[in-house]
């Protein structure tokens, strides 16, 4: 390994960063219940969508300009449906009596396929249930795996930065009660803990790769498979929920419910309330609106196209680079914040553009719409099996601007 060449092309990077520079914080979110609702960080409120049932699951797609998110119609109905961010026009995708597909829980994986939970239930009997993951493909939806007796996958889901399988909060009383588990492509689920007081999202910190999980009042951390209850400083309910960005200096929990947005300082425990102009009721799941800055979507077997979208940054310039020792130890910059990105050789040649074809990084500066578009073609290592980590940053005049979320492709 070429200590030397992999430092100065990090340090050429890290050297960017503009000491001091605030925290970068999402300055919308979305989040959903009775309805879908945007809610910034002053307390405004804009409903987005409302129409009669229950809105469970949100995500930001890849394109970063649309959202999915899944909704209980009423009389043993559920939809799969997309949401332009723009317009508000709402584009049904899937309608279904409660029998094949109840969608509840969203998250995009690696490969930009959609994956779902599902609580599906027989028109004959409403007191069946059936839970199960399902991954849509194009136009194609597939199971990927169905809960053990007793399981009830809707308690949140979300992609594991370190390994790109799915990971869902189960919200099981019996024993064990409420499990976190990990569904790989092929099915297999593996419990990482145990014992929590679940309710409806999860959310991981991208350097650490620890887990939380919301609750009434509390949240519990799970790390290195032990679940740990915290109780903040004040009150805050943790029932729709994310982690701030990586860009994030001092990542903090973002919270929602009622009338009430909530920021919980991670390392401190204080809680800053933001009272909403108003009251949304309950909600079940929250996103950063076109907070999905990275998304790869495979093309071919162990091809990708690498979405960039940062809006409100046309013109700047963007770095792309990837690593096979995942998102620890991270790159620290000067101002305190942290890159995703364990360095390793890749990522000195992705830096470097040392190689191309394999990994293209596109044009390096963002379009009118602050976008742009790269490739990834490992299709001759597309049997090994192993994560791929991707990360990214943009760069203004004044240093590093924004540090995208990493992701994670399979090989």
């Amino acid at each position: 390994m070429d200590f030397a060449r992999l430092l100065a092309a990090i340090a050429a990077v890290v050297s960017l960063a503009s000491p001091g520079a605030a925290q970068d914080h999402a300055g919308s979110y979305l989040t959903v219940g009775a309805t879908i609702t945007r809610v910034d960080a002053g307390g405004a409120v804009t409903t987005l969508y409302d129409n009669p049932g229950i809105c469970h699951g949100v995500t930001m797609d890849v394109d970063n300009r649309t959202a999915w998110f899944g909704h209980t119609l009423g009389a043993n109905q559920s939809g799969l449906f997309r949401l332009d961010l723009a317009t508000n026009a709402v584009t049904t995708v899937l309608v279904d009596a409660n029998v094949a597909y109840g969608p509840r829980d969203l998250a995009i994986d690696g490969n930009g396929d959609l994956l779902f939970t599902s609580l599906s239930r027989a028109p004959s009997n409403p007191n069946v249930f059936d839970y199960r993951l399902f991954k849509r493909t194009g136009q194609t939806i597939t199971t990927i795996a169905v809960a053990p007796a007793g399981a009830r996958w809707f308690g949140g889901m979300a992609i594991d930065v370190t390994s790109g399988h799915a990971v869902v909060q189960d919200r099981a009383t019996t024993s064990p009660a409420g499990p976190l588990v990990q569904i790989d492509g092929a099915g297999v689920v593996t419990t990482l803990a145990a014992g929590l007081d679940p309710r409806y999202s999860i959310a991981q910190d991208p350097v650490s790769a620890d887990w939380y999980s919301g609750s009434f009042g509390t949240y519990a951390v799970v790390s290195g498979g032990v679940a740990t209850t915290v109780t903040p400083g004040s009150f805050a309910v943790y029932y729709a929920m994310a982690l701030d960005r990586a860009s994030a200096i001092a990542p903090r929990i973002v919270s929602q419910n009622d009338d009430t947005l909530w920021f919980t300082d991670i390392a401190t425990g204080v809680v800053t309330p933001v009272a909403l102009q108003a009251s949304t009721g309950t909600r079940y799941e929250l996103a950063f609106e076109r907070g999905r800055n990275l998304a790869t979507v495979r093309t071919a077997p162990g091809r990708w196209t690498i979405h960039v979208s940062f809006p409100g940054e046309a013109g700047n310039r963007y770095v792309l680079a990837a690593s096979l020792a995942g998102t620890s130890p991270a790159i620290p910059l000067g101002d305190g914040r942290r890159i995703p990105l364990a360095p390793d050789p890749l990522v000195t040649l992705t830096l470097q553009d040392l190689i191309k074809p394999l990994f293209d990084p596109g044009p390096r500066v963002l379009d009118a719409a602050g976008e742009a578009t790269g490739s990834l073609d490992l299709s001759a290592f597309s049997t090994l099996g192993v994560p791929l980590t991707l990360a990214g940053l943009t760069l203004s005049t004044s240093g590093v601007a924004t540090i995208a979320d990493p992701i994670v492709v399979r090989l």
